[in-house]
C-alpha cells in the first residue's frame, strides 16, 4: 500500500486547485513547442514545491477533454506570500502541441486559469556514491531529447554549475536550455541548424561514455533514444536513470492505468516513476522499416481472422452500426473490412427500451 502524502495533521501536502496563467507563447523558432507559465499559491507551509523530474496533471479550467495531461516541470520558483507560511509558486512547463488537450493548453491567454494537481512522481535524485562537484571532467551526464529536455533541464538547474555535461538533441533549433550551466554543452540537430548535424549516437557513444568517465547518465526523451542510452550505459558499465512517459488517468498510482513492464514486474509510471533505473527497463526492438512500394501500387491491408479473409482490419462495431444498411446513404460500406452486426436471436424479442444515450 502506498504511503499517504499528508502532513502531521492529516492534510494533503500536494497542490490541488487552479493556477492563473501569466504567459503562454510559442518558443522562438518552434511552431509547436510552447512555454506556459502559471502561478499558484501554496496556502500551507507543509505543501511541497516540485522536485526536478516531477510532473503536474494540468488541464484548461474550461476544457472539452475529460482527462488532465501529465506535464513535467521545466522551471519552478517560490517566494513568501502572506502569513502562516503561504508561498507563491511560479511554474513553467514546456508543452508540445499535438492533440486536443495540449492544443487547449497552448491557446491559453494571460489571466486564464488551469486546473493543477501535483507535484507527482518520484523525480531525479543522485545516487549516494555520486557527488555533484564542478569539474572539467564531471561524473554526471545529462541527456535531453526534444520536449524531454524539460525535466532534465530542471534537474540540471538544481545542480552546481559545471558539475555535469549536458547533451541536447532536437529536430531543428534548440530550446529549454536557459537555466542550465554545464561544464560542456553538446547540441545535435537533425537539420544541422544548431550544433552537430545528426542524432544522439553521433555525439554520445559507448566509447565516449568510457572516455569521459561518467558515473551516471540521466535522460528524458523519445523512447528510441532512451533505449539507446540504456544500451550504451550497459556496455560501458554506467548507471543510468530514465524518465519514462505513458498515458495516465489518476496520476497518483490508484488506477494502475499507466503501468509498464520491468524486471520487477509491472510498475506505475505516475507513482513508481516517472524516473526509473535503466537496468530494470525493457524496450521492444524497433520495427524494421519496410521498403517503399512502387509508384501506383497500393498496400495490401488484408487480414485473416479465424480463417476468414477481410480486405482490411477496419470492422464496424456491433450495435451502433446496425447491419450497415442505415449508413449507405452517406458512407461507402464496402470500403471497410467487415461489419459486426447487431445480435440475432432465434425468436423475436422487443429488445431494450430507450433512451440509452447520455452525454
Amino acid at each position: 500500500m502506498d504511503r499517504a502524502e499528508i502532513d502531521e495533521n492529516g492534510r494533503g501536502i500536494l497542490f490541488y486547485g487552479t493556477g492563473a496563467i501569466r504567459r503562454c507563447a510559442a518558443v522562438q523558432g518552434q511552431k509547436d513547442v510552447f512555454l506556459l507559465e502559471t502561478e499558484a499559491v501554496l496556502e500551507r507551509r507543509t505543501q511541497i514545491p516540485p522536485h526536478a523530474g516531477q510532473f503536474y496533471l494540468i488541464r484548461s479550467h474550461r476544457s472539452s477533454v475529460a482527462l488532465d495531461r501529465p506535464i513535467s516541470v521545466y522551471h519552478a520558483e517560490e517566494s513568501p506570500c502572506g502569513e502562516n507560511g503561504a508561498r507563491k509558486l511560479v511554474l513553467q512547463f514546456l508543452i508540445l502541441r499535438k492533440g486536443r488537450g495540449t492544443e487547449e493548453l497552448c491557446s491559453l491567454l494571460p489571466g486564464d486559469t488551469i486546473d493543477l494537481i501535483g507535484p507527482l512522481g518520484n523525480g531525479f535524485a543522485l545516487p549516494e556514491h555520486i557527488t555533484a562537484e564542478p569539474s572539467p571532467h564531471p561524473d554526471i551526464c545529462i541527456v535531453g531529447g526534444g520536449i524531454g529536455v524539460a525535466p532534465v533541464a530542471h534537474f540540471a538547474a538544481s545542480l552546481p554549475p559545471g558539475s555535469y555535461d549536458f547533451y541536447a538533441c532536437f529536430r531543428s533549433g534548440s530550446y529549454g536550455l536557459e537555466h542550465i550551466s554545464p561544464a560542456t554543452l553538446t547540441l545535435a540537430t537533425d537539420d544541422g541548424s544548431q550544433g552537430i548535424r545528426g542524432m544522439l549516437p553521433d555525439v554520445l557513444s559507448t566509447q565516449k561514455v568510457r572516455e569521459a568517465g561518467y558515473k551516471a547518465i540521466f535522460a528524458c526523451g523519445p523512447t528510441p533514444m532512451l533505449a539507446y542510452i540504456k544500451k550504451i550505459a550497459e556496455e560501458s558499465g554506467t548507471a543510468c536513470f530514465l524518465s519514462m512517459e505513458n498515458h495516465m488517468l489518476c496520476g497518483v498510482g490508484a488506477c494502475l492505468g499507466c503501468t509498464i513492464p520491468t524486471t520487477k514486474g509491472n510498475l506505475r509510471v505516475c507513482k513508481d516513476g516517472p524516473v526509473f533505473e535503466g537496468s530494470i527497463l525493457s524496450f521492444e526492438p524497433p520495427a524494421p522499416r519496410r521498403k517503399a512500394l512502387p509508384p501506383g501500387q497500393q498496400p495490401d491491408l488484408s487480414v485473416t481472422i479465424a480463417g476468414v479473409r477481410f480486405q482490411n482490419p477496419v470492422i464496424a462495431a456491433s450495435g451502433t452500426f446496425g447491419f450497415g444498411q442505415n449508413y449507405r446513404g452517406f458512407f461507402d460500406v464496402t470500403a471497410i473490412g467487415g461489419i459486426c452486426s447487431k445480435g440475432v436471436t432465434l425468436q423475436p424479442r422487443e429488445g431494450n427500451p430507450g433512451q440509452r444515450v447520455v452525454e
